[in-house]
């Protein structure tokens, strides 16, 4: 693909998720939002109202087999992800996933085989692993800022839309704790560490059968440790604390897009590392996308397939300690 060449986006999906993202691609050179496909044709025209150009179909079909789309993001609700994915790859479309990717790792398995055997671009949109603060610690741990990395905490804790029925507290939406909030947690400690080898988990089950808090362990090569604490339904500190054997990096809430750290190192003051970013944030994997399509590139270095793959093992190991687990009153 040329350098130079606009590069028109789909959008499947017509929710919050879809006119969030739309809004930051004119941060992007080249990124055009060029049709948005939805289930209702209403919401499809809503989302590109804004966008001069862009088309609005009634049918998710329809807008993978439009010839005038390039890439296409999907944007549906969690268990929608895994068929959408296939329509979009089976149409020749490349697909930048909206996380979690699929509801475990089977699916996961399923779409990235289908990705890689049409030769298709495909990638999760775990947006963090994209933003200019999160590349800078990698880069401050890569030079040993702060030693030999040895353990990380990572908090993530809000309360959400109460309503039983809607996406976060209903399990026929893929709801719960770990869908919603705990994969972010899980691919930093994976990001830091590499792939867990061992999966501490335990849940606080609610009325609805979902986990609205979830606390894990997660044991990597070489005794490296992460804990990861986050809930659906009570306010936590929303940060990450990464300690090395010399020092320690503070990512500043929010943890997940972040704009702050600070490098912090015994008996002295912080030194604070600030990225700011305008807009939602989402032009930063906008970006990382495009460049691999410029690129020719099948997955991206910053969320490569084998990570999502990960991410996905630890989700079906923490079901799998929890089927014990009674529901609240």
């Amino acid at each position: 693909m040329n350098q130079l060449r606009e590069i028109r986006w789909g959008i499947l999906g017509a929710g919050r998720m879809a006119a969030k993202f739309a809004s930051d691609m004119p941060r992007v050179p080249g990124a055009r939002l060029a049709a948005v496909g939805s289930l209702s044709l209403q919401r499809a025209e809503a989302v590109v109202q804004p966008h001069a150009g862009a088309k609005a179909f009634g049918s998710y079909e329809a807008l993978a087999a439009d010839p005038d789309v390039d890439i296409i993001y999907v944007a549906t609700r969690n268990p929608q992800h895994h068929p959408c994915v296939r329509l979009c790859l089976e149409a020749g479309k490349p697909v930048l996933c909206e996380k979690p990717f699929a509801l475990n790792a089977s699916e996961a398995r399923q779409m990235i085989d289908l990705a890689r055997e049409r030769k298709l671009f495909l990638m999760e949109a775990m947006w963090t692993r994209c933003f200019p603060a999160v590349r800078e610690m990698m880069r401050l741990i890569q030079e040993g800022a702060i030693g030999q990395t040895r353990m990380a905490n990572v908090n993530f804790g809000y309360a959400g839309d109460p309503n039983p029925t809607g996406r976060l507290l209903n399990p026929a939406l893929g709801g719960g704790t770990l869908m919603d909030i705990g994969v972010y947690a899980i691919a930093l400690a994976n990001m830091l560490f590499g792939h867990a080898d061992r999966v501490s988990s335990f849940a606080g089950i609610g009325p609805t059968g979902v986990d609205e808090a979830l606390a894990i362990l997660l044991q990597f090569p070489g005794s490296k440790l992460a804990t990861c604490n986050c809930s659906i339904t009570l306010h936590t500190s929303k940060e990450a604390d990464i300690i090395g054997t010399t020092g320690r990096i503070r990512i500043h809430e929010p943890c997940w897009k972040p704009h702050t750290l600070s490098l912090i190192y015994h008996g002295r003051e912080p030194q604070v590392i600030s990225h700011p970013y305008p807009g939602l944030g989402y032009q930063f994997e906008i970006a990382e996308v495009m460049r691999c399509l410029r690129l020719a590139l099948l997955e991206s270095p910053l969320m490569p397939h084998a990570d999502t793959l990960a991410v996905m093992d630890v989700v079906d190991a923490c079901r799998l300690q929890w089927k014990h687990l009674d529901r609240q009153p």
